[in-house]
C-alpha cells in the first residue's frame, strides 16, 4: 500500500510550533520537531498540504500501489524573526518541505 513518511529532524528548525498535514483536505496528522509520521494512502492522485499557521506548501502527486513518498519538514526563522519575536511574543516562520518518491516501499 502506499505511503508518506514525514520527518522533522533539520539542525535549523526553529523547534516550535506544529506542521500540520493534510490529505486530500482532510487533517492526518501534526508533526513537531524530532518527531515522524506515517500516513497509508491509496494509489492514485493526491494533494497534499503542510501547514505550519504562518505559511503552507501544497504538493499534488500520483503514486502507484508499489510507490512511498517521504517528506522531510522543517521551520524556519523568517525575515526579522528576532525583532517580531521580542516585540510580538512570535514571529514569522517560513516552511521548508523536501518531498520524494522513496527508493522502495
Amino acid at each position: 500500500m502506499p505511503s508518506l513518511t514525514i520527518s522533522r529532524r533539520d539542525a535549523d528548525d526553529v523547534k516550535t510550533r506544529h506542521i500540520y498535514v493534510k490529505v486530500d483536505g482532510k487533517t492526518v496528522g501534526a508533526i513537531g520537531y524530532g518527531e515522524t509520521l506515517h500516513v497509508l494512502l491509496e494509489a492514485g492522485s493526491h494533494v497534499i498540504v503542510f501547514d505550519n499557521t504562518w505559511a503552507w506548501k501544497k504538493f499534488e502527486v500520483e503514486v502507484r500501489e508499489d510507490e512511498a513518498l517521504r517528506a522531510s519538514v522543517a521551520c524556519l526563522k523568517a525575515g526579522l524573526f528576532a525583532l517580531a519575536a521580542a516585540i510580538l511574543s512570535t514571529a514569522p516562520m517560513k516552511l521548508r518541505v523536501d518531498l520524494a518518491k522513496a527508493e522502495s516501499a
